[in-house]
């Protein structure tokens, strides 16, 4: 399985104390085929200033660990998008991430974005990604949601 994380949930994800996220974490470093997905210029800018966490995105990639998309893709599909979406959602880069891997999960405590997530026109057809917030979602984290890209 593959997921996009957004910014907001990498402290938790990565955090050493147990918390609601740390099952995706566990699922990734432990899993056969689970994997971050991540790129596109916005999200790295975003990593970036967090830089903590695309040094430790940067040492799972060395373990197979992450896929990292083409950035020029993702750029693409975001200015699509921010063309097509309102104001009110400030991650139109995680649906471009979204339509761009087809991949079938997104950890997010971003709420207000959630309707954008799962209302996507730029998603291909019977794609619709699956939101986890909280350890109760835990039962998303399977092999049947592994996506193309991983």
């Amino acid at each position: 399985m593959c997921i996009v994380c957004d910014i907001n949930v990498l402290p938790d994800v990565f955090s050493s104390t147990k918390n609601d996220f740390t099952p995706i974490r566990d699922w990734v470093i432990k899993g056969k085929r689970a994997k971050f997905v991540y790129g596109g210029s916005s999200y790295l800018k975003e990593l970036e200033k967090v830089g903590t966490y695309l040094k430790i995105l940067k040492l799972l990639g060395d373990q197979n660990k992450t896929v990292v998309l083409d950035k020029n893709s993702v750029d693409a599909i975001e200015m699509e998008i921010k063309k097509e979406i309102d104001q009110k959602c400030d991650d139109p880069h995680i649906v471009a991430i979204l339509a761009v891997s087809s991949c079938k999960l997104i950890c997010s405590k971003d709420k207000k974005s959630y309707k954008f997530i799962k209302g996507s026109n730029f998603y291909s057809q019977g794609h619709h990604p699956k939101i986890y917030s909280k350890k109760s979602n835990s039962n998303l984290l399977i092999s049947r949601n592994i996506s193309k890209c991983c």
